[in-house]
């Protein structure tokens, strides 16, 4: 059910939602995203992640989001620089990002991926 419009860069919409275990929550999604609304958005979630008081807004479930995009981040970084032979993988997406039971991110489908010979700096491809 949509709960409010505007706010969020006057261009989002607020949804009620029902979680697992009854309780009740608010959830907001931009219509557009561009990259000063990005950094609106980090600012906004490191200030309500400090922040604890009965009459501010609480942020459930964040902590899960932000460690599989820093597994994500780690192993994109160790497919360009630890490996023997770097490889670029080509195609990472939400759908690409498997879990597992404890929520560890997993990569998958490396169909796209390259592989870059250590006496090239730059890979180029035609898509």
């Amino acid at each position: 059910m949509i709960i409010g419009k505007g706010g969020y860069r006057s261009n989002g919409t607020a949804h009620e939602g029902v979680l697992q275990n009854t309780n009740i929550v608010a959830t907001k999604k931009s219509k557009e995203v561009d990259p000063s609304q990005i950094q609106q958005f980090i600012n906004e979630l490191i200030i309500l992640s400090q922040v604890h008081h009965m009459n501010i807004v609480r942020l459930l479930g964040w902590e899960k989001h932000l460690k599989m995009a820093a597994e994500t981040a780690g192993i994109v970084s160790y497919l360009h620089s630890a490996v023997s032979t770097p490889t670029i993988h080509r195609d990472i997406k939400s759908a690409n990002i498997l879990l597992d039971a404890l929520f560890t991110a997993k990569v998958s489908d490396f169909g796209a991926s390259r592989l870059v010979p250590l006496d090239r700096a730059q890979l180029s491809t035609i898509v």
